[in-house]
């Protein structure tokens, strides 16, 4: 982890291991280990490390916290609940179930010299919400300790709720955009 990625999560997993739950950090060993933190195992450093083992403590997991990777698939395929952090897409690797939560990290434009807000997020073009086809207009930048912080509270305040109304609407405007976008060969 640089500097900068663990000032983050650290205010995220606090918020996970102040309520008594462990974190089981995953990944591999090429990974930076963590400073040693109360709750928290850095298993790619541990000698039970093996594929096997990740999807056991996926697939047994309360909950998953995670990005938009690979192994975030296997958390949806297990169906355990999930936050996902830092979203570059809003189109596809969604959280899955009304009850699960994500947080799309912020679009700067630099044309409009601010950040976009989710409604203007949705209606731009394919390439301001895809990773690999960024435009020179856009920048991502990540989600805050505090916006991070606040989304684990979330999560845990809404025990296993549905989504709010907000949410649900945000989410069939999510799918009718997404939709429009598929809709037209890129």
């Amino acid at each position: 982890f640089t500097n900068f990625i663990y000032h983050t999560l650290k205010y995220l997993i606090h918020e996970i291991t102040n309520r008594g739950i462990y974190v089981v950090r995953l990944g591999d060993s090429k990974m930076t280990r963590l400073p040693p933190l109360a709750g928290v195992v850095d298993y790619p450093f541990t000698p039970e490390k093996s594929e096997a083992m990740d999807l056991f403590l996926i697939k047994h997991s309360a909950f998953y916290v995670g990005m938009q990777s690979g192994i975030f698939d296997i958390a949806v395929l297990f169906e355990r609940p999930i936050v996902l952090t830092n979203m570059q897409t809003w189109l596809f690797a969604h959280p899955p179930k009304p009850s699960d939560l994500g947080l799309i990290r912020h679009v700067y434009c630099k044309k409009r010299a601010r950040y976009l807000s989710i409604s203007e997020l949705l209606a731009e073009p394919w390439h301001s919400q895809h990773f690999n086809e960024l435009s020179e207009q856009f920048e991502f930048h990540q989600n805050s300790p505090e916006e991070l912080r606040k989304c684990m509270s979330e999560y845990f305040e809404r025990d296993g709720q549905s989504a709010t109304d907000l949410q649900l609407a945000y989410n069939r405007t999510r799918i009718e955009r997404g939709r429009t976008l598929i809709s037209n060969p890129i």
